[in-house]
């Protein structure tokens, strides 16, 4: 088999960090490799180099034996990140061919758009619309959009970083079985996972990274799934996450929704319907469904950042239906949302800037006070590097969350809302967040938590609902609902037309 990938002896350094140290690999053609290891191991690093999105400091790259210099991306190869870089108001063809328009008569050709991708889904074998707008597309549908584009620029190396991490199960199956389809065509495919059950059902190999290493390199099978585990922790112990759910007695209502509804627009595609719920202290709300079904309309109607069609939000005894998200955090509500870099963090500021971003309180006290503080938050939520002049741009995934993580829960606030906490965080760092999560509420907060985790919801929550189609499910307590009704819920059967 050729050799579609060749690095030798390469590091890189951020500064006088070093993120790569002496990466030696080969990556056949037609192969689907896994990279995998803890958030900050080097990963995304690695993938970009091979990308060429960033320089190498030192050591060579070659890509079908042509050597890639610095500064230059390679030929042949297409990298699909995990946020995704379509434009929500064209459609599909309009977004595969952007740049690339076929014309007829000097005129967009809409006929001929949609020959060429029936043809890119036939090669990948998958079907899409291509006159649909991105906007209306689920998130699994988008990733395909993101392959396909990929495809049409001539690539034969595709570079997958955490390309599941925003799906659905039913759609991760999908996207696996695409994957899978690709490697039989001879495509090369390098994934970024931290999921093992998906290493091991669809790639030939598994190169494990530690601190910028590569200290594993193994056929993943059901046999070698726990050397892949160890590998990837190294000396690190995790005890299983248990959360005790008789946390004391709820008594306080710190949230109150009624009626609430939101109507469908530019932003929001799916909007609410008569959505109502409360929450007591000391419970943990889940809210489970396929993404796209009014989760991002309930997140961002209940901190603020989008008006109510109707209903009422009433929070520790306030009502805030109308209120910016500045009052509510001044009254106690704390947000984590599901996109980090977009909707929570200054990526081109440093650790210590976004540490301080939404509460200004700290600005009073001493600079001196200040940094320590900011040290103290590094090292009790182990974020890498330590450095807090650090641009959060250059942090992996995982430590960004932590990041996050550490500026929102730090006062002990009594409410938080949460949006997929945990989506493409190692397990390690899943573990550290779910067990901060369920420390809160024994301390009786309480935590609006929507997730398409159902492994999570499980987990952590006392209760449950479903989001489908902008309607919520009757509320039913951990202990009244298991998978397969949640399932049923979840894909519409048993929830209001």
């Amino acid at each position: 088999m050729t050799d579609a990938i060749s690095i030798k002896n390469l590091n890189k350094y951020f500064g006088e960090i070093q993120a790569l140290k002496n990466i030696n690999l080969t990556i056949k053609e037609g192969s689907l490799t896994a990279l995998c290891g803890e958030n900050g191991a080097g990963k995304s690093t690695l993938l970009s180099v091979i990308a060429g999105l960033q320089s190498a400091s030192s050591g060579t790259l070659s890509v079908f034996d042509e050597t890639v210099r610095n500064g230059r991306s390679p030929n042949g190869l297409g990298m699909v990140h995990q946020h995704f870089s379509l434009v929500p108001l064209l459609t599909v063809s309009e977004n595969i061919l952007l740049g690339d328009e076929p014309a007829r008569y000097g005129f967009f050709s809409r006929h001929r758009a949609r020959e060429i991708v029936y043809q890119l889904c036939q090669t990948a074998g998958t079907t899409i619309d291509p006159d649909a707008y991105i906007e209306n597309l689920s998130l699994g549908e988008q990733q395909r959009v993101e392959l396909l584009k990929a495809l049409h620029r001539g690539k034969k190396i595709l570079l997958l970083d955490e390309p599941t991490a925003v799906l659905a199960p039913h759609e991760i199956d999908r996207f696996l079985t695409l994957l899978a389809t690709l490697k039989t065509r001879g495509f090369t495919l390098v994934l970024v996972s931290h999921k093992l059950k998906e290493i091991v059902s669809v790639c030939d190999r598994a190169v494990v990274l530690r601190d910028g290493e590569i200290v594993a390199d193994l056929t993943p099978s059901s046999e070698t799934i726990q050397m892949l585990a160890t590998a990837m922790i190294g000396d690190h112990h995790l005890s299983s996450f248990t959360f005790q759910k008789d946390s004391p007695a709820a008594s306080e209502t710190l949230l109150e929704v009624r009626q609430l509804s939101v109507a469908p627009n530019v932003f929001s595609r799916c909007g609410l319907n008569n959505v109502s719920f409360e929450i007591k202290s000391g419970q943990i709300l889940g809210i489970a469904g396929v993404d796209g079904n009014g989760q991002q309309d309930l997140f961002f109607t209940l901190t603020g950042a989008q008006p109510s069609s109707q209903g009422r939000v009433v929070f520790c005894q306030q009502e805030v239906t109308h209120a910016s998200s500045e009052k509510r955090r001044k009254i106690g509500m704390r947000m984590i949302p599901a996109d980090r870099q977009r909707e929570a963090l200054l990526n081109h500021f440093n650790l210590y800037e976004n540490l301080y971003l939404g509460n200004e309180h700290l600005f009073s006290i001493k600079t001196e006070h200040r940094s320590q503080f900011a040290s103290d938050m590094i090292k009790q939520w182990n974020i890498h590097p330590r450095d807090a002049n650090f641009v959060v741009n250059a942090m992996s995934g995982g430590n960004q969350q932590k990041l996050l993580f550490a500026r929102e829960l730090h006062q002990n606030q009594k409410f938080f809302i949460v949006h997929d906490p945990t989506r493409g965080i190692d397990f390690a760092t899943r573990q550290r967040l779910w067990q901060a999560l369920s420390q809160l509420v024994s301390t009786g907060a309480a935590i609006l938590l929507i997730s398409s985790d159902l492994e999570e919801l499980f987990a952590l929550c006392t209760h449950l609902a479903v989001l489908y189609r902008g309607r919520l499910s009757p509320v039913f307590p951990i202990n009244q609902i298991n998978e397969t009704t949640l399932g049923r819920l979840i894909s519409g059967i048993g929830t209001e037309a």
